[in-house]
């Protein structure tokens, strides 16, 4: 049995299989192919295959559970896939888990996921050339038997096979980079302790220059007070002084009325002496 996973569309270059599985019937090769899965184009080419007469011998099964995937996997002689459209496929892969090889068109983008001969098959873009190389397959056990081994002994890749591979390449990669990587890390570390200076540089700058600006907010003040000060001082210099020349002039009336009483005094008793003479 031949089978084909996938969309259901003309893009996956189909119509070139159909034909192809045409002149396979031409060259008397019995076969049974099944297209498993949905797409815009199925009805064109259930018309195509039934004009062809080949809708006993193709078959289009629409979905496919998984564990039916599973069985048309393991039944299956051959995975075809003539697609010249996809840039990467696991169809390939899966039917490699089940020992089923695949056959690309030579030059596609996902032929390079194989090695000729070795665990995968090309054949031309030709249908004729395409399908006299299905025939050669199926007519040579011992080749197939190889390469069926091989696809799943390269191809199918568990996840636990997969993670042990990556961690021996990390290793590897870590191994041959470590002086480097040492490097890198050792001036990723500089770099930042730099940035956090700068950082820090320009949080103190800024600190400073606010404790400046209050420092001399400071200054401004005391120097505002100290002429408050100084000016009030001398104000009431100012004003002792004329509080001094007030009391002087005071001192000063009060010593003239003095000198004056003295005078009348002086005065009052000298008459008095003259009219105690006259009398």
């Amino acid at each position: 049995m031949l089978l084909f996973v996938g969309r259901i569309n003309k893009i996956k270059n189909l119509e070139f299989l159909i034909d192809s599985l045409n002149e396979l019937d031409k060259l008397g090769e019995k076969f049974r192919m099944l297209f498993v899965g949905s797409g815009g184009d199925m009805d064109d080419l259930k018309s195509k295959v039934k004009k062809l007469g080949l809708e006993n011998k193709i078959i289009f099964t629409g979905r496919a559970s998984d564990e039916e995937l599973i069985y048309a996997y393991v039944r299956s002689k051959l995975f075809l896939f003539p697609s010249l459209y996809d840039a990467s496929s696991l169809v390939q892969i899966e039917a490699a888990s089940q020992k089923t090889p695949t056959v690309f068109i030579r030059g596609a983008v996902t032929s390079a996921t194989v090695t000729e001969n070795v665990n995968g098959y090309m054949a031309d873009n030709d249908t004729v050339l395409y399908a006299k190389k299905v025939q050669e397959i199926l007519r040579d056990a011992e080749t197939y038997n190889r390469i069926s081994q091989n696809a799943y002994n390269d191809l199918y890749i568990t996840w636990d096979k997969t993670v042990l591979r990556m961690y021996q390449k990390y290793l590897s990669i870590i191994d041959k980079y470590k002086d480097e990587l040492f490097e890198a890390e050792l001036q990723e570390k500089k770099r930042l302790q730099r940035k956090q200076l700068i950082k820090e540089t320009k949080i103190n700058l800024k600190k400073q220059k606010q404790e400046e600006e209050k420092q001399q907010k400071l200054k401004e003040k005391l120097k505002k007070q100290k002429e408050k000060l100084i000016g009030e001082s001398k104000k009431q210099k100012k004003e002792k002084l004329q509080k001094e020349k007030q009391i002087e002039k005071l001192a000063l009336k009060k010593e003239k009325l003095r000198l004056r009483q003295q005078k009348l005094l002086k005065a009052e008793e000298k008459l008095f002496g003259k009219k105690k003479k006259l009398s």
